[in-house]
Formats: structure tokens, sequence, C-alpha cells
């Protein structure tokens, strides 16, 4: 049942992308996304600067991830890479000469490397089977190296469970609490050192939760 809803959610994700950038001049949506991830990684400086000494993972980056502002040696994954290659003229790979590019899922990516910095930024929510993406983010990290994972989290117990019950949110097939990301994280034998509430609404929270691989 979790992999057929992603293949859903998987569906009306390419078609939210070809939505959403349809009417956006492909040079301004990326100068304004490069702003906004150097605005993201200020509001996260506490606990994290990128060096140029430094590796990075994006998993899950959409077309315009955080690649597109970090230094050193940078692996950017998503399934829907091809997806963006065809239709969207904003996702060009050839720009990021630091960058290297994956089409695979969280749960199938493998690297015989392991991240300093591991960036998840809204899309654990996203993935078929969340156990297995989670440890894969765990994995994929160097011991000390840190998980930079961002989500939008219920407020409500009862609003979350009327939400998975109804699939009122179709492009994530999970919905959770953010005491629950927190346990998920713990669970997996991470350390979370840092919490950032980015955004606030009635019935989620976008929050940024910092972590530590033991």
């Amino acid at each position: 049942m979790a992999s057929f809803r992603w293949r859903i959610a998987q569906y009306f994700e390419k078609k939210w992308w070809k939505k959403y950038l349809g009417n956006k001049k492909p040079d301004e949506y990326l100068a304004w996304k490069r702003n906004y991830w150097l605005d993201f990684l200020k509001q996260i400086s506490e606990w994290i600067t990128p060096r140029q000494d430094q590796s990075f993972l994006d998993m899950g980056c959409g077309p315009a991830g955080i690649f597109m502002v970090l230094p050193g040696t940078v692996i950017a994954a998503d399934p829907l890479f091809n997806a963006y290659n065809s239709d969207l003229p904003h996702f060009n790979p050839e720009k990021f000469e630091n960058v290297n590019f994956f089409s695979v899922r969280a749960e199938d990516f493998t690297s015989k490397d392991k991240f300093d910095v591991v960036f998840s930024l809204n899309v654990i929510n996203h993935v078929a089977d969340i156990k297995m993406a989670t440890q894969k983010l765990y994995e994929c990290c160097k011991p000390g190296g840190k998980l930079i994972l961002s989500v939008d989290a219920h407020n409500f117990s009862l609003l979350r469970a009327v939400f998975k019950k109804l699939h009122f949110d179709i492009l994530h097939p999970y919905q959770l609490t953010l005491e629950e990301y927190r346990k998920m994280l713990i669970n997996e034998g991470f350390t979370v050192v840092g919490e950032k509430c980015l955004r606030s609404t009635f019935i989620f929270n976008y929050v940024v939760l910092i972590a530590v691989k033991n």
C-alpha cells in the first residue's frame, strides 16, 4: 500500500512541478531560489556553515535544491531527475560543475563514500518507505556527520490521523508530528542537537531538525 501511494504521489509531484514552474522564467526563478537557500543556511548557521573541504549529499533535492549553493563535493539525488530534465527548463545540471546527479530513490541510494553533511529538505514524508529512507540517511553520514532534515510537522494528532486516513495530502504518503520525527531520528541512532521553526501555520509547522550521527 505504501508503495502504491508513493507512485501516485510521484505522478502528482511531476504535475505539480510543471504547473508551479510553468509561468516562471528559469533565470529569475533560479536566482530567487539561490537567495532562498542562502537565507535558509543563514537561519541554521548556529549548527552548520558549509565549507569547501566538506562533502555534501542533497537527498531528494528536486530541480533546484540546496545543491545550488553548496561548495566542495556535492551529490544530488532525486528519483524524478529524468522528468525534470525533459519537462523543466529550470533544471540545468551543466551549470553545477561540482555536483554529481543521480536519479534514484532515497531508499535505493548507494555510495562508497560517506558525507560530512546530508540534507534532506521537505523530502522524508514523500518517500515510499520512511524507515528505510531514514536508515539510508543514517548510513550516508560520516560518524559525527550532520543530517539537516526539514519537515512539515502536524500540530494536532487528531488532524494528523484524519489526513492519514482520508489522504487529503496526496503528495505526502506520510503524516507525522514533530515528536514522531524526533523519535524516528533518535531510534535510527541520531542525536537531535537543534531545531528551528521556519514557518508556522495552524495545521503544520515547517521545522528544520539538526541531527548528529552517533
